[in-house]
C-alpha cells in the first residue's frame, strides 16, 4: 500500500517542482586566475536514491554544499550546470585557504530549500592559494528508517578531467604545485550512519513549504524508498570497500536495457556500472571504476559491447567488462543518450543543452566523428528526470529514429543518407524494438501506446490498459507480435501505484498480472525468457513463468 501514498502534493507543486530540482542557471564565465588567498575546490556528489514520484519528474539534485572553516567561519559552493549529468552533481569553486569540513548539502538555490547535516563525518580537506583541491566523489546514500550514511568513491581522475575542461586557466596557473585531496585520506568517513537525517528523495526546495502533516506522509514514503542492503549490515560495517560495494548493490536505474543473442538481459546503471542477467545464472554487475552514471550501451555479444554516460563518458570492451579501452565521444561534455550499430556505423544520441545531436563513425580505429543532425528539445529535465533512461532512439530495418517527445519523429535512412520528420505520436518516453520491423513506444500521457513499422511515417495505436484519467504505460515490452507486457503508473488523489499486465493476442485483450506493485517499479523489460522490473528501491524481481511468480534477484559482482 506504499505506492498509493502520493500524488496530490505532486500535482499541486509540478511546476514549481520541476523547476527547483534541475539544475542551476547556466555556468557563469569561468575565472582566469586566482583571487586574493583564494584555491579552487571541486567535489562531485552522488545521491544513490531513486526521486519517488515518476509523474512529475522530481530529481535528488541539491543547490549547494556548505563548508565550514577551522576558524568557524562559512562558506557554500554552488551546484554546477547539470548539462552533460544526470545523477551526479559537481560542486566548484573559489574559497580562502584554509582548513575545512563538509557540514551539509542543501536543496534549491541560494540554500532555501530542505538540507541535511553532514557535519563532524570526518570530511576534512586543506585549501591554499592558487592550488587546487580535488575531493573526487562523495556518494550520499540513504540506507532506510530516516538514516543516511556518507562514503567516498576511491578515484578522482573524473573530476580531474571535469576541473581540466572546464577550469583550463586555473589549471594552467596550478600546474607543477601538488593537487590537494581530503586530509583524512584512510577514514572514508569511518563507516558512520547519520540517524534522523532527511532522505532525499523528492528534495525541491518547494518540499519545504508543504507543512508537516505532507512532509509526515513524505518522510514516510522516503524511508522505504531508500532503503537498500539490510540496515543492520550498513552498520556493521566499516572496511572501505566493503561499504562501496554495498552502495553499488544499491543502484535503482536499469538504463537502455536489451536483450543480447545469448538471452542475457544487459543494462547500464548508476556508480559506474552495467548489470547482466542470465535466465539460469542470475545477476551480475561489472564496474568501470567511474562514478558517472552509464545510461547508453549497444552489445553485439556478452564480450563487445560500447557504454555511453555522463560527461561523454564513452569506453569499450571486448571481453565482457574484464578491461575497458577510452573512446572520443562526439560530444565531449555531453549527456550519450543511445547507441546503435548499422553495418559498419556507429550512431550516437547525446543531450547537451537543449539539443539532441546525432554523430555516426565508421568502425573502424581512428575514425572521424560526422554530424547528421541536431534536433531542438524544449525540456530535456523531463525525458531524463526518470529513474531509468531508455534511449529514444531505435534501428528499424534500414532506419534510424530519433523521437523528440512532443514533437517529431526524426528518421534518417542508411541507403539514401536524408532525414525525413513526422509527427509523435505523442510525449513518449521510451522506443523500443520487436524483431527487424517494429518500433514501440508508450507514452507519458493518455494518447494511445503506438508501433510504427514505416520508420515512424505511420503510427498504429493498441489498446490502452492503463485504465484511469491520470493513467499511463512506463514500459511496453514485445517479446513478439501477439504477446506485448505494460507496465502501467495510475495517479490520483492521494494516490500513486504500478501494475503489470499481458496480452497474448496484440493488445486485444489484457490479462492482469499485478494488480499493484509494493514499492512503485520504474522500468520494465521482457523476453521469451524472463520478465522483470526494477523498483524505486533498486530492487529487481524476475519471473521464468510469464508472470505467473516472481522472486527477487540478488546482485553480485564481477
Amino acid at each position: 500500500m506504499l505506492g498509493r501514498l502520493v500524488t496530490l502534493i505532486f500535482l499541486l507543486l509540478f511546476n514549481a517542482s520541476v523547476t527547483a530540482s534541475n539544475a542551476a542557471e547556466p555556468t557563469s564565465e569561468r575565472p582566469s586566475s586566482f583571487s586574493d588567498d583564494k584555491g579552487l575546490v571541486a567535489l562531485r556528489i552522488v545521491t544513490n536514491t531513486a526521486a519517488i514520484d515518476l509523474a512529475v519528474g522530481f530529481s535528488n539534485k541539491w543547490g549547494s554544499l556548505n563548508v565550514e572553516h577551522s576558524d568557524g567561519t562559512r562558506a557554500q559552493l554552488i551546484a554546477e550546470n547539470d548539462d552533460g549529468r544526470r545523477s551526479t552533481q559537481i560542486f566548484a569553486g573559489l574559497i580562502p585557504e584554509g582548513r575545512y569540513q563538509i557540514t551539509g548539502l542543501v536543496a534549491g538555490q541560494g540554500g532555501l530549500g530542505r538540507s541535511v547535516s553532514l557535519k563532524d563525518q570526518g570530511m576534512t580537506f586543506e585549501v591554499r592559494r592558487e592550488h587546487i583541491t580535488n575531493l573526487g566523489t562523495l556518494i550520499y546514500q540513504p540506507i532506510g528508517n530516516r538514516e543516511t550514511t556518507v562514503l567516498r568513491y576511491p578515484s578522482t581522475d573524473d573530476v580531474q578531467r571535469f576541473l581540466r575542461t572546464n577550469f583550463s586557466g586555473l589549471s594552467e596557473l596550478s600546474a607543477g604545485r601538488p593537487v590537494l585531496g581530503w586530509l583524512d585520506v584512510e577514514q572514508n568517513t569511518s563507516g558512520k550512519v547519520a540517524s534522523g537525517s532527511v532522505i532525499v528523495v523528492s528534495n525541491s526546495a518547494t518540499m519545504g513549504i508543504v507543512g508537516t502533516i505532507t512532509m509526515g506522509v513524505m518522510q514516510a514514503i522516503s524511508d522505504r524508498a531508500g532503503a537498500t542492503a539490510s540496515i543492520a549490515e550498513w552498520h556493521e560495517t566499516t572496511d572501505a570497500a566493503a561499504r562501496l560495494s554495498l552502495a553499488k548493490q544499491s543502484t535503482y536505474a536499469l538504463n537502455n536495457i536489451q536483450e543480447l543473442p545469448s538471452g542475457e538481459i544487459i543494462a547500464g546503471t548508476n556508480l559506474g556500472q552495467i548489470v547482466f542477467l542470465h535466465p539460469e545464472r542470475g545477476w551480475k554487475s561489472v564496474d568501470i571504476g567511474d562514478p558517472r552514471e552509464i545510461t547508453a550501451i549497444s552489445a553485439t555479444d556478452a564480450d563487445s559491447i560500447i557504454i555511453g554516460g555522463e560527461e561523454g563518458l564513452m569506453l569499450s570492451s571486448a571481453n565482457g567488462g574484464r578491461t575497458w579501452k577510452a573512446k572520443t565521444s562526439p560530444v565531449p561534455d555531453g549527456l550519450i543518450m543511445h547507441i546503435g550499430r548499422h553495418a559498419d556505423e556507429l550512431l550516437v544520441v547525446t543531450l547537451y543543452r537543449n539539443e539532441l545531436l546525432v554523430h555516426s563513425q565508421k568502425d573502424k580505429e581512428g575514425a572521424a566523428w560526422d554530424e547528421l543532425r541536431r534536433i531542438p528539445i524544449a525540456q530535456p529535465s523531463l525525458v531524463i528526470n526518470w529513474p531509468s533512461l531508455q534511449g529514444l532512439a531505435a534501428i528499424q530495418n534500414q532506419k534510424y529514429l530519433v523521437m523528440v517527445p512532443g514533437g517529431q519523429v526524426h528518421t534518417f535512412d542508411f541507403e539514401s543518407r536524408e532525414w525525413k520528420s513526422y509527427p509523435a505520436p505523442g510525449w513518449s518516453r521510451e522506443v523500443r524494438t520487436q524483431g527487424a520491423d517494429r518500433v514501440y513506444t508508450s507514452q507519458t500521457s493518455r494518447a494511445p501506446h503506438a508501433f510504427t513499422t514505416d520508420g515512424g511515417a505511420t503510427w498504429t495505436p493498441y489498446s490502452n490498459t492503463c485504465a484511469g484519467i491520470y493513467t499511463w504505460a512506463l514500459s511496453v515490452a514485445a517479446v513478439s507480435r501477439d504477446e506485448l507486457y505494460m507496465l502501467c503508473f495510475g495517479t490520483g488523489m492521494f494516490v500513486g501505484s504500478t501494475s503489470l499486465h499481458k496480452t497474448s493476442n496484440g493488445g486485444n485483450d489484457w490479462t492482469e498480472l499485478i494488480k499493484e506493485m509494493p514499492v512503485i517499479a520504474s522500468q520494465m523489460y521482457a523476453t521469451k525468457n524472463v520478465v522483470l522490473y526494477i523498483d524505486l528501491t533498486g530492487s529487481v524481481y524476475a519471473s521464468n513463468d510469464a508472470g505467473s511468480t516472481w522472486s527477487k534477484i540478488k546482485r553480485t559482482r564481477m
